[in-house]
């Protein structure tokens, strides 16, 4: 709760530097989302997972993502670093998306991406931050890019995410392939916009 906390005030106060008013503030809920992390619009609250409440399934799956790793965590460590700390970003991301209402006008592939997109961004402010945002991308990505593609064969794999989207949110290892292929294209464009036009492009409107 205080590495999500952390990451949501520095987040608030980074859009309000940037000359926006939030219309409504981000709780943290720590419930266990099926997914691990999410934004939900609902209730404006990004929730997240302890580790200790987690399904052993998932607790198996996050013991071969800390083998690939490349920052020498434990299943424990790496599942702070990333669903308590550097996924709340992208979370957030959805929560910028949201409160402009741009979100309505994307499908769930670009809003995705930006989601990332915003992410890095915001990893990208401080200094100190951004030294470390290769390495961080590095340790979340390498797993997810080596798992199995599930897009059936000769199917659009926008399409396909799109059309399957609910089903793929329950597939540890299907929708991990499709974050991981998000991830690398926002990382492909990182720079192209900085936090500031990302706030520019999504101004806070919806209460």
């Amino acid at each position: 709760m205080l590495r999500a906390s952390a990451v949501r005030d520095h987040f608030v106060a980074a859009i309000e530097r940037c000359g926006a008013r939030p219309t409504y503030l981000p709780s943290i809920v720590a419930n266990n989302p099926d997914n691990g992390i999410d934004y939900n619009d609902g209730d404006h609250a990004v929730h997240i997972s302890r580790w200790s409440k987690l399904a052993p399934p998932v607790r198996q799956a996050m013991e071969g993502w800390a083998g690939q790793g490349t920052l020498a965590l434990s299943a424990e460590g790496m599942w702070g670093e990333i669903f308590n700390e550097f996924l709340v970003a992208h979370e957030l991301g959805h929560y910028l998306e949201s409160m402009s209402g741009r979100i309505d006008k994307m499908d769930n592939w670009q809003s995705e991406i930006d989601a990332d997109r915003i992410a890095l961004a915001f990893w990208s402010i401080d200094k100190a931050d951004a030294a470390k945002l290769p390495a961080r991308v590095q340790n979340y990505s390498r797993f997810l890019l080596s798992l199995p593609n599930p897009v059936p064969h000769q199917q659009d794999a926008r399409r396909y995410f799109q059309s399957d989207y609910e089903t793929l949110g329950k597939d540890l290892s299907a929708y991990g392939w499709f974050q991981g292929q998000f991830m690398k294209i926002a990382w492909a464009q990182r720079g192209e916009l900085s936090f500031c036009d990302w706030v520019k492009a999504n101004p806070p409107t919806r209460h």
